[in-house]
């Protein structure tokens, strides 16, 4: 025998309009002086993304030291230590 499915498809149908897959995310939920990114890494990408995001987000960046290295120029570091000081320098908040 038919079963009635009429109520079914009413309570379906605006389900299936719209696409399969995940929502889209509604940049209208925070307002932008409220939207957060968080970075992990502080070299030069972090850094750098740090930079250019914080116009648009509120921006905290993680990384395991509280110092920025150049890795790089430390040798030079070993042959004139006064050089230390300029491959180094401490992150602050800000």
């Amino acid at each position: 025998q038919g079963r009635d499915c009429s109520a079914e498809r009413a309570v379906l149908a605006p389900a299936l309009d719209r696409p399969l897959g995940p929502r889209p995310l509604r940049h209208s939920a925070m307002p932008p002086a409220q939207r957060r990114v968080l970075i992990i890494g502080g070299s030069f990408a972090g850094l750098a993304m740090g930079r250019d995001l914080k116009s648009h987000f509120l921006v905290t960046i993680v990384d395991a030291k509280e110092f920025f290295e150049y890795t790089p120029g430390v040798l030079r570091a070993y042959v004139k230590p006064k050089h230390l000081d300029a491959l180094t320098f401490t992150l602050y908040p800000v």
